[in-house]
């Protein structure tokens, strides 16, 4: 297990290390497993991108194979995804609706390569009074607020308590969901934020600044442009996105593992982009939203995974945290926080664990 883990890490370094070929080439490697976890996890597309970067033949040739139809129909869900995109855009401009992209939607422009990334949905922030227009337009657009049901090949539609009850339980609109049946796109899924952690009474005062920031990003496939959080923002937002998913019981429940996917795109952020943000101006967002202990959690995961993305600026960032290492320990229910539950297992040991809610007690650790 330890040098298929060994060989995951590896491949997806940002910048690749000297000793890749060795690393690649250990005959304990079991490449089943190895393909079992990019996969899982979400990051074949990449992985195949990498290592064709280096020498795909240190692939073995299944692994070869699936992470390149894996990186095929990526890039044809990216493609298809972006028509939309720009079609929400548009609409949003006329009704002068303040918004930005999230994740993926933006990454693909300004990280990845079309086919490195796999998006689930389009993710958008915009301010909860503008629920209401957003909702009529992408309605207009053919999407409806309901779950797709798989088997049946439709749309089971959330009544309007349903919708209502969403919106006042956590920080985004109940979803809004189109049938394509386009290849590897069988569904057009948009997710609607009104707030950055799943608290739908997260302060407007911040989400007001972060959409007054917002920036423009060019689609280099297209040449059109989306509006993005700027640099700084779109780093607290991943981060938080991050924490959400990964203390939460009822998401760890859901969701059983620690998305390495997630983790690459703020390890790849910092190594492309950090340099770029003014450090001081990063920390007093972060301070006067009062989101350290999230920033904190998110940096230590990537750090345990990927030692190099602890530059200069992240090291002045950990320094100016004010945080409980405590924290790193726990989970807690979103609904009730005295509900937690704690582990003593490594970082290490939980994002390559399945099931990670196994690895988590009651009571506390002697």
């Amino acid at each position: 297990m330890k040098y298929d883990i060994n060989a995951i890490l590896a491949i997806l370094k940002y910048e690749t290390d000297d000793n890749i070929r060795e690393i690649l080439n250990n005959k304990e490697i079991n490449w089943i497993n190895v393909l079992g976890y990019l996969s899982y996890h979400r990051v074949a597309g990449l992985a195949y991108e990498k290592a064709n970067d280096i020498d795909i033949r240190l692939f073995d040739y299944p692994v070869f194979l699936s992470t390149y139809l894996i990186n095929q129909a990526q890039r044809i869900r990216c493609i298809e995804h972006q028509k939309y995109v720009d079609m929400i855009s548009n609409e949003f401009n006329k009704k002068k609706i303040s918004y930005v992209f999230l994740k993926g939607t933006v990454l693909n422009n300004i990280i990845y390569n079309y086919g490195s990334r796999a998006s689930n949905d389009i993710d958008l922030l915009i301010n909860k009074k503008d629920i209401k227009a957003v909702t009529n337009i992408l309605k207009k657009l053919g999407f409806i607020q309901g779950v797709f049901d798989y088997k049946n090949n439709k749309i089971i539609e959330y009544s309007n308590k349903d919708i209502s009850e969403i919106e006042n339980k956590i920080g985004e609109t109940a979803a809004f969901v189109k049938i394509s049946d386009t290849p590897t796109a069988k569904t057009i899924d948009i997710d609607v934020n009104f707030s950055l952690d799943w608290k739908p009474t997260f302060c407007e005062k911040t989400i007001n600044r972060f959409l007054d920031n917002k920036i423009l990003v060019e689609n280099p496939n297209t040449g059109n442009q989306i509006y993005s959080l700027c640099y700084r923002h779109m780093f607290i937002e991943l981060c938080v996105h991050f924490y959400k998913d990964s203390v939460l019981i009822d998401q760890i429940n859901k969701r059983k593992i620690l998305d390495l996917y997630k983790i690459i795109d703020i390890y790849y952020f910092i190594m492309k982009f950090f340099k770029e943000i003014n450090v001081q101006s990063l920390y007093n967002d972060i301070s006067e939203s009062k989101l350290d202990n999230q920033i904190y959690f998110t940096l230590m995961h990537i750090l345990t995974l990927f030692p190099d993305a602890k530059t200069k600026e992240v090291i002045k960032l950990l320094n100016m945290l004010n945080t409980d290492n405590n924290d790193l320990n726990i989970i807690f229910d979103q609904y009730d926080n005295d509900i937690k539950m704690f582990t003593d297992k490594s970082i290490y040991d939980r994002v390559f664990a399945y099931d990670l809610i196994n690895l988590y007690r009651d009571d506390k650790y002697e």
